[in-house]
């Protein structure tokens, strides 16, 4: 058993090598550049009413979205915040029975998609440490038991009654090449093959998915990632039907889009070389993600943005992405429609920008938005106080962008309706040469204005 595994580790390494490494020409498409699935995580969707649900489950169908995926039904915060269980499902877990319960989101996704033809996985278990620990604690295994008794109890309670509408289920912690989890390889496929095991045993045919990512931070180089990743491949008791959607990472800043095409190749080649007939999907994610800048900046952590929130995507980088999976990808999914799309969530122009492209023919429309008028500087009590009028688009604005003097001061976000168009600099004198640039959500620029 020991030899056959380690000879499909070494039979993965190298067709990975061979192919990764070498150049070829970007593929013709498998699928196309659009999105079929969104996550949700249980925070927002557990406390949507029926009416809420039904608004959501709408826009979902009208965006061609097939498969709603919750993030996860139990939430383990950090030892360090207390170390204590949440839930979202109304049933009786070993290891949960004193966890805070909150309203279901097993039950109420399930009736808001029956009949729907959108296709719910429900999400297990996850732990805050995991991103800290890996699999080198108890925690991770503990997580793992409790991901496989949910998996079992989901199916007995709603198998039979949501055959048409669960799908499957979905392993939450985030593998990545990163040094801690390149270490502990065996220890995250150990966990993993508790819960495949356990779904082989009580949970028919359903597929079990997962959605690891490549990082460039913290990892010790391409040929450990390529290691890593065949370990898992090799370790792991996958089954067929199962599904590998790994994060693109683009929004997060873990991944470059200039390296798309090279992670894409190496998950496809493992897939393809897989004991097990799996299918690859890709999780590209349509947000921006918001950092900080700290000492690490750059070198142990993505660089610093000018987004001091997470928002939406503009079209014209998110295509790029869905351009690139859809070519080695038999699907992809993202994250997350419901968040940073969805009009009952962010400001209509976000989503507007994705179906314009698609009415487009897979383009990001190209047209400039109008320059924000009447752009003035006062002073005030607090400060220099700026103030402008509203850019108009063809599709919409999603933020403004002010210079002071040359340099980045601010970014005044568009992400809901009513955006206050002004902004003062506390420490702004009115000598001061302010510039201002609309960006709208298809990443197009206006003209640069300066304040008067």
């Amino acid at each position: 058993m020991v030899f056959s595994v380690v000879k499909k580790f070494f039979s993965v390494l190298v067709a990975l090598i061979t192919l990764v490494c070498s150049g070829s020409a970007m593929p013709e498409r498998r699928t196309d550049p659009v999105f079929t699935g969104t996550f949700l995580q249980p925070w927002l969707g557990a406390y949507w009413s029926d009416e809420e649900w039904k608004n959501e489950i709408a826009e979902m169908k009208r965006d061609g979205i097939e498969y709603l995926i919750i993030q996860n039904v139990a939430d383990k915060t950090q030892k360090k915040v207390g170390g204590e269980w949440t839930v979202y499902y109304d049933g009786e877990i070993d290891g949960l029975s004193d966890a805070q319960k909150e309203p279901d989101v097993v039950k109420a996704a399930l009736d808001a998609c029956k009949g729907s033809g959108i296709k719910v996985m429900i999400g297990l278990a996850v732990f805050g440490d995991f991103w800290y620990q890996g699999a080198f604690t108890k925690q991770y295994d503990e997580c793992c038991h409790i991901s496989a008794e949910l998996a079992k109890d989901i199916y007995k309670r709603y198998g039979e009654e949501y055959k048409d509408t669960l799908f499957g289920f979905y392993f939450t912690p985030e593998f990545s090449n990163i040094v801690w989890d390149s270490a502990s390889a065996l220890l995250l496929s150990k966990g993993l093959n508790v819960i495949l095991d356990e779904m082989s045993a009580s949970c028919g045919d359903l597929p079990l998915a997962m959605s690891p990512y490549v990082t460039n931070y913290l990892t010790l180089g391409k040929v450990d990632m390529i290691a890593f990743w065949s370990k898992i491949f090799s370790y792991s008791r996958f089954r067929d039907g199962d599904i590998i959607a790994p994060q693109d990472a683009v929004g997060a800043k873990f991944t470059k889009t200039s390296e798309l095409e090279r992670n894409w190749k190496m998950f496809r080649t493992l897939v393809d070389n897989s004991e097990a007939k799996l299918k690859l999907w890709a999780n590209c994610e349509s947000f921006s993600i918001a950092r900080a800048k700290t000492i690490i900046s750059g070198i142990a952590e993505p660089d610093a943005t000018e987004n001091k929130v997470s928002v939406p995507a503009e079209m014209d980088r998110f295509a790029l992405q869905l351009d690139v999976a859809s070519r080695y990808c038999d699907n992809i999914i993202t994250f997350s429609y419901n968040h940073y799309l969805s009009e009952n969530q962010v400001a209509p122009q976000f989503v507007e920008a994705y179906r314009t492209y698609i009415k487009n023919g897979y383009v990001p429309e190209t047209n400039a938005p109008s320059d924000p008028s009447d752009f003035k500087k006062a002073q005030t009590e607090g400060g220099i106080s700026l103030t402008w009028n509203e850019a108009k688009d063809d599709v919409g604005i999603a933020y403004y962008r002010i210079t002071k003097n040359g340099k980045f001061l601010s970014r005044i976000e568009c992400i809901y309706n009513d955006t206050e168009l002004s902004f003062v600099d506390e420490s702004g004198k009115l000598s001061d040469e302010y510039v201002i640039t609309a960006c709208d959500t298809s990443g197009n620029l206006s003209a640069p204005v300066t304040a008067k």
